[in-house]
Parts: C-alpha cells; structure tokens; sequence
C-alpha cells in the first residue's frame, strides 16, 4: 500500500510541479530575475513570523488522524480550532511588526507575503486531513485543481494585466482555491460534521505539540532566513539565483514529499498493528526503499542541473545550477533519515527535538551566513549555502541523536544493504559530475545522464538491492493501472460496437 500511495502522490505531485513550472518559467521571462528575488525577500523576513503557525500542532493532528479507523472528526474539529487560533496570533504579530519592527521600504509587498503565509498554512489543515486519513488520489486531484487556477492567472498577469504585485499574490489565489475545492470533499464525501472542539482532545493535542513547539516554531521561521542573508550579503540578483534553484529543485521535492508525507502515519499503522518480527521486515523494505529514491533522485540532479535550468529558464544562470547541484545533498540527507524520524514520531519519543531545537538552528543559521560570501577558487557559494548547511545539521546532531534513539528502543537501524546502495552513488555521482565538466553540448548531456540512471538502476538490481520482491512492489501499481486503461479501452470498443 505505500508503494501504491507513492505512485498516485508522485503522478499528481509532478503533475502539479509541472503546472507550477509553467507559471515560474513565465515569471523569470517576463519579470526578470530580480523581481523574484525582492518577492523572495520579503517572503524571509515575513517568514521569521511563521514559528506562531505551526508550534508542532501539524504533527500532533496527523498523527491522531491517522490513528482511528473512523469517526476522526473530533480530532479533526481539535486540530483546526487550535490552527485557527495560531493564525489569528501570526496575523496579530504581523501587523505589530509591520509598524513597530521591520518598517519595509515595501509596506504593500509586506501584506501580500503576509497574505500567503496565511492562507499556506490554512490550507495545510486540509492537506494534513487527507493525508492522515491517505486519500492521496482526491488531495492530489484538487492541488492539480488548484495549481491550474493559478497558472491561468499567472498567465493573465504576465501578459493583459501586468503587474508584479499581483505576481507576489499568486501563492493566496492558489492556496484559497485549494481550500474551496477540499470542503465539499470534507463535509460531502468524507462526511465531516464540525461542532465544539472536545476540551480532552485539545489538551491531548497541545501535549503532543508541545515538545516539537520550539523545533516546528523555529524551523519555519528560519525556513527562508537565507534568502535574507543572501539580499544582504550580495544582492537581490543572488536572491533570484537561489529562488530559480529552489523552483528546479522543487520538481524532485514533491517526488520527495510524495514519500515522506505518508511515511509518519504508515509507520504508525504499522507499529500499532503488525507482529514486531514483520514490523521489522517492514523497515528494513522502507529504509531500503528510501535510500535507492534519495540516490536517484541526488544523481538525476547532479547530471541534469545545467541542462534543466538551461531549458526551463534560459541562458546567463549557471550560478542557478551550481546552487540546484548542491541541494542533491538535501536529497540524500533527508530521505535517508525521514523514516527513523517519523519512527520517532510514532513512539511518542519526540521531546528529543525540543533539546535539539537551538544547536540545530544555531548551526544552520552560522554556518549558513558564514559561507554564503565565502568562495572556493575563486567561485561564491552564495545561495548554496542554504542547502549545504541544511544537509551539515541533519546529519549531526540531528541525525546522529535520532539514530541513537532509534537504535536504544528498537535494538537495530534496519540498515540493509545501505553500504552498496551508497557505493553506488560516490561512483556514479563522481562520474556524473566529470562528465558535465567535460561535455559541453547538453544535448549530449542530457543522454550521458540518462546512461547513469540506467546504471545505477542496473547495478543495484544486479547487487541484489532491488530485489525481485521489492522489484515486483515497485511494478505492480504501473502493471496495473495499464490493465485498467485497457479495460477501459476495450469497454469503450464494445460500446461503439
């Protein structure tokens, strides 16, 4: 069944990129690359507010809708009043802000990004209901929905109507629409009544929350500081550089989150009813499983960098795909480590993170500022810095701490075959990264690229990584949403017979 979620969150997450592209590649062509970067200024500094949104309150309401078997509307009536309230105190906080605090030369840019956070975060409660309740097929069709919607107004808005103002509002029109396409599901087919939120659960909720406040809080608010430094430290141009980078990079992102999304109440389902011998099996199939998309998806971008913001964005960005290269260890670090965090989630084991909270911030944010004017024979790591310190703490102490309680309560990592798998990857990765630096024409590239996925796939089901069973798991769902086409095929022969 994860196999079969990953699929239907892939097809509809990548169809959603796709969308999502369109309107980018537009924006950058008409705009310029500047625009995007003051948009994506403003939005870190607007974003240090953001730790009042969350305070770990999106975990707790997934993990208790993920848990019943039905009647999982009360939790869902906790969650949102409690979300509710978190984002009447953001705008609160905002406004304060703006007059007292950040003063921007841009007060009306300040409202919009203001604006964006807020109907985001809102429209996270809906995402977090049917994702814990994995429903991925209708979330799916609604984000493409919604994704569409804005894409025609993108289009308005670069060409009749133009005005980068209405550029920066792009992100509420797509999240409002969002939420108008998910209510008749909630309240029609989901059968969702909301009433008074039971005080048990409230409480219950803000106790699970409460360890992961501090964590959740500081890591929004810090999620886009880097732009900042980078706005300050250089210019709005490298800000631009970064927020192209990010858009490529957020094609593999949705593969990521495709994953990872559902990895927490997966594992929560299975730790709570399966025998622990085939929980244990079970792992061991997701970490492995992790590992081989996490180097997969680090080498497509290390191959396809230059050619993909070459083609989506033009020429004269090459410090765009030197950033995009880098973030190929964001990839590796976090879907390896992703399941022993929602392993950690699941065991109620989380108040680790609120320990955790200020080095891996404080670390993240020194490490970042230090290297962003830093060069490196002569080259500026700039935007690059985001994804590089980014990788640094998840591996330690973030990563370390959670493998060491992971390994304290179950006795093992459900490591198999990890050291091939990762073998693999330094060699092809390697071999990826000279080619590019050899081969100019991208064309030629492009099918350099291609030969090294097929490598690598190859090599890991010689090696006995992919296993026959897990090859099977893996073709299934295509092999047969095909017998589904067809079917549907040859009903529509007979019919016209």
């Amino acid at each position: 069944m994860l196999i079969r979620h990953t699929y239907v969150n892939v097809v509809s997450n990548v169809v959603g990129a796709a969308v999502g592209f369109a309107g980018s590649i537009l924006i950058v062509r008409v705009y310029g690359v500047e625009v995007v970067g003051k948009i994506a200024y403003m939005t870190g500094l607007v974003g240090l507010l953001r730790f009042v949104v969350d305070l770990g309150i999106d975990q707790a309401g997934l993990k208790y809708m993920a848990e019943k078997e039905e009647d999982y509307a009360p939790e869902f009536t906790a969650y949102l009043s409690i979300k509710i309230g978190l984002l009447l105190l953001f705008l609160l906080m905002a406004a304060v802000f703006l007059f007292h605090v950040f003063k921007p030369e841009d007060p009306l840019l300040y409202v919009i990004v203001t604006a964006n956070i807020f109907w985001l975060s809102f429209a996270d409660v809906f995402v977090n209901l049917l994702t814990a309740r994995r429903a991925f097929v209708p979330l799916g069709f609604r984000r493409i929905a919604s994704r569409v919607v804005m894409l025609g107004f993108t289009v308005l808005f670069c060409t009749a109507v133009q005005n980068w103002y209405y550029i920066a509002l792009l992100p509420s029109l797509e999240c409002f629409f969002m939420i108008l396409f998910f209510v008749p599901y909630m309240t029609g087919t989901m059968k969702i009544r909301l009433g008074l939120p039971d005080r048990g659960l409230l409480k219950k909720h803000c106790k699970y929350a409460l360890p992961l406040s501090l964590s959740e809080g500081i890591g929004l608010s810090l999620s886009n500081v880097d732009k900042v430094f980078v706005g300050h430290l250089l210019s709005d141009a490298h800000v631009g550089y970064l927020a192209v980078a990010e858009r490529v990079y957020g094609g593999f992102l949705v593969i990521v989150k495709a994953v990872t999304q559902q990895l927490l109440p997966e594992i929560t389902y299975r730790l709570a009813n399966l025998k622990e011998e085939v929980f244990h099996r079970q792992m061991e199939k997701i970490v492995r499983m992790t590992s081989v998309l996490g180097t997969f998806l680090a080498l497509t971008v290390l191959a396809y960098a230059d050619v993909l913001v070459y083609t989506m964005y033009g020429p004269g960005l090459e410090t765009a795909s030197f950033i995009l290269r880098v973030f190929s260890l964001e990839i590796l670090v976090k879907l390896f480590f992703r399941p022993y965090h929602s392993l950690v989630y699941a065991t109620e084991r989380h108040r680790i993170f609120l320990w955790l909270t200020i080095p891996n911030q404080a670390i993240r944010t020194f490490l970042t500022y230090f290297l962003i004017p830093f060069q490196v024979a002569g080259l500026t790591i700039g935007g690059a810095a985001k994804p590089l310190a980014i990788a640094i703490v998840w591996v330690a102490p973030r990563g370390v701490t959670v493998l060491h309680t992971v390994k304290k309560t179950f006795n093992t990592l459900f490591l198999s075959r990890n050291k091939i798998i990762y073998g693999v990857f330094l060699g092809l990765g390697a071999a990826a990264l000279a080619m590019d630096h050899w081969i100019a024409n991208r064309p030629a590239m492009a099918f350099v690229g291609a030969a090294v996925l097929g490598l690598h796939v190859l090599l890991l089901r010689r090696l006995g990584v992919i296993e026959n069973e897990v090859f099977q798991d893996l073709t299934r769902p295509l092999l047969e949403a095909i017998e589904v086409l067809k079917r549907k095929k040859g009903l529509k022969t007979g019919d016209s017979l």
